[in-house]
């Protein structure tokens, strides 16, 4: 029997939040959404980028670009839009992620 221990607590806690952070977000690698950003900060990963869109209420959707240059240390973008549907163009960037927020039904 494995005892659990603040670390392993942990662990399960960042996998728990890894599983729902992708199951709110509809992700899109190497595409980009322009014109909606309204606050910019650096992010050391795509999931802490939208945790912090999360942390927002008006945010909408995320663009995430890691640093070529430094490992953990990327650009977050938290946007704000209306709906985007299927025939909204997101640009091609290589490099970047979009994220958006899924509707909870």
């Amino acid at each position: 029997m494995k005892t659990l221990t603040n670390h392993n607590i942990g662990k399960l806690h960042c996998e728990l939040i890894r599983r729902q952070t992708i199951e709110l977000f509809a992700v899109h690698e190497n595409k980009c959404l322009t014109g909606y950003a309204v606050k910019k900060l650096k992010s050391p990963s795509l999931m802490i980028c939208n945790h912090s869109c999360f942390r927002n209420s008006w945010c909408t959707s995320t663009n995430f670009k890691e640093s070529s240059l430094e490992i953990g240390k990327g650009t977050c973008e938290l946007n704000e839009h209306g709906e985007i549907g299927e025939d909204t163009e997101l640009e091609d960037e290589q490099g970047v992620t979009f994220s958006i927020v899924q509707k909870v039904k």
